[in-house]
């Protein structure tokens, strides 16, 4: 299942979400697709070449580099309340970074 979601989200940051298979079966027919329906597959190729790399969040490196920072210091803002508190007990927390770009 992780590797689904991976997969889902790489296809839609690269701005192809219409090839998100909902099933094996659907997967199997894009990848049929892509074999039998060249003007189908060129239009995609096509479509990603468009795209270059500098506008697809997918390879925006300084990004999401950025956004781990921020998610790093989180973490150690919310260790340091912990430690400054004797009544406080650090506590396993998810950080969500939202990315509004």
């Amino acid at each position: 299942k992780l590797a689904s979601r991976v997969g889902a989200s790489l296809i839609k940051a690269a701005n192809i979400p219409e090839l998100v298979a909902s099933d094996m079966v659907q997967y199997e027919e894009f990848m049929i697709r892509c074999v039998v329906d060249h003007d189908w597959y060129n239009n995609i190729i096509s479509r990603l070449n468009k795209q270059t790399r500098d506008l697809l969040p997918l390879f925006d490196t300084q990004r999401w580099v950025s956004n781990l920072e921020i998610g790093l210091l989180e973490v150690f803002r919310q260790q340091q309340l912990a430690e400054n508190d004797d009544a406080a007990v650090f506590r396993k927390c998810d950080i969500y970074i939202e990315d509004f770009d």
